[in-house]
């Protein structure tokens, strides 16, 4: 039994291999759609998106958690630039010009901020200084940071934006085509409802016609019947009298 077995879970080895590369094909393709849509949305290249993953997840922290410390990174250069006392303060004390940095892409942005924390060398001092501008979540991205000492372009790229953004093309025309069967699929869906209603139509209106003559038949019989109808006077105690033809014609054609 077990030779069997054996034998059984070998032939079935290549097509669970297959099923196994097409799902983490499957897989790869959502996941380079999820950098490049998150690139997008923070203004980063998504080479650099795709290096974080992992020194990110390290340390316990996700990209989603990154790209909300960037945009609290935009609201504070934002808001520097616009005058407050607090947020130029966060920055006069890294050496930074906020004019400069509100002309830097949001990924130099990044970077130079990241240089000049950690410029700082005091762990309390880097915390603060981190905590001020990007939010309670750059504890759990600074490990990142020193990884690539504060510059991501030290990080080694573990996909191109060229791959990412033809694997994301690809998973979108994947979904354009899935759209297309499933539309085709439920166009006739739909033609072949409307086909069967059509048919249910038809044989209902038959089964009408047919029904129509059945009852005028049964009433042409109970027609030729005399009017009067058979008395049974003389039955035992308790038996019920048989129904004469005409009552029993009433009846099927009362049933129809």
């Amino acid at each position: 039994a077990f030779a069997s077995l054996k034998s059984q879970i070998l032939e079935l080895l290549p097509a669970l291999s297959a099923v196994a590369v097409v799902e983490y094909g499957k897989r790869a393709i959502e996941a380079a759609g999820r950098i490049q849509d998150m690139a997008d949305r923070i203004g980063f290249a998504a080479s650099t998106i795709s290096a974080l993953e992992s020194p990110l997840a390290t340390s316990g922290a996700s990209i989603e958690e990154f790209a909300g410390s960037i945009s609290r990174m935009n609201n504070a250069i934002g808001t520097a630039a616009k005058g407050d006392p607090a947020a130029i303060k966060s920055f006069d004390e890294l050496g930074l010009s906020v004019t400069k940095l509100a002309k830097l892409s949001p990924e130099d942005q990044f970077n130079a901020i990241a240089e000049a924390i950690l410029k700082l060398g005091d762990q309390a001092k880097i915390t603060e200084a981190g905590m001020n501008i990007f939010g309670r979540s750059f504890t759990t991205m600074l490990p990142a940071l020193r990884e690539a000492n504060g510059n991501l372009q030290n990080l080694k790229k573990a996909l191109s934006d060229n791959t990412v953004a033809n694997l994301d093309d690809m998973g979108d025309a994947m979904v354009r085509v899935g759209l297309r069967i499933r539309d085709g699929f439920l166009d006739a869906v739909s033609a072949s409802i409307d086909a069967v209603e059509r048919l249910y139509g038809v044989a209902r209106e038959l089964s009408a016609k047919e029904l129509n003559i059945e009852i005028a038949a049964k009433q042409k019989a109970l027609a030729s019947l005399p009017a009067d109808e058979p008395v049974f006077d003389n039955l035992p105690p308790g038996v019920p009298a048989p129904k004469t033809p005409q009552a029993l014609l009433r009846d099927q054609i009362a049933a129809l």
